[in-house]
């Protein structure tokens, strides 16, 4: 059965949830293929593999409904009728959840090397893990956020860095986190940010 990806919403990660859960191997990650940033590695599907399950588009499966499933060629039109790859949406979606498109390597550190980076000023670390699906998911304004720590800590500048914390965090750890240091000292900490119940929480330890 016909299956379709609605990229303006899809990270297009290798480690989709909704390839995991596909039985048959219908959806499949083509490491050659050409993406929507014109970069290679591309979520795809072997529609004659597809039974029709539902099991990508379960609970399970695609957590934000970017994968479209039809019983027929007509109905998947009908289902994506208008829906057109917009290029803005695809670098936006990369942009607000990554603070970069991609992500840009001057912004990644190591775990070993945090404690130089976290010295004189305010500086805002992003925990995240490359296996996890909620670091996808749960979307950063890394933006926003600076401005929010500038204001709050009297603080011009303010530096953003990620770091990958896949060799040292578990399924349990709450991710991704975010941590504001000044001078060194930790002065706040939220994890699971994405919402904006957690930027009050943010604003709510800054004041402190």
């Amino acid at each position: 059965m016909p299956i379709k990806f609605n990229f303006n919403i899809c990270d297009n990660s290798s480690e989709c949830s909704g390839k995991a859960t596909c039985p048959t191997g219908a959806i499949y990650w083509d490491e050659n293929a050409i993406n929507a940033l014109g970069k290679k590695g591309l979520l795809s599907v072997d529609n004659a593999k597809c039974t029709s399950c539902g099991q990508c588009t379960g609970d399970e499966g695609c957590p934000v409904g970017a994968i479209i499933l039809a019983q027929t060629e007509k109905e998947l039109d009908d289902l994506t009728k208008g829906m057109e790859l917009d290029q803005d949406k695809v670098k936006a979606l990369f942009v607000d959840r990554y603070g970069a498109e991609p992500i840009d390597e001057k912004i990644c550190i190591a775990p070993d090397d945090l404690k130089g980076y976290v010295g004189t000023g305010v500086t805002i670390i992003e925990e995240f893990a490359e296996w996890s699906i909620q670091c996808l998911l749960n979307s950063i304004p890394v933006d926003s956020i600076i401005k929010k720590v500038r204001e709050l800590t009297g603080t011009e500048s303010v530096c953003f860095y990620k770091c990958d914390c896949s060799e040292t965090k578990t399924e349990e750890d709450n991710l991704p986190s975010l941590k504001v240091f000044k001078d060194g000292k930790l002065i706040a900490s939220v994890a699971g940010y994405y919402e904006n119940s957690k930027l009050e929480e943010l604003v709510s330890l800054l004041k402190k």
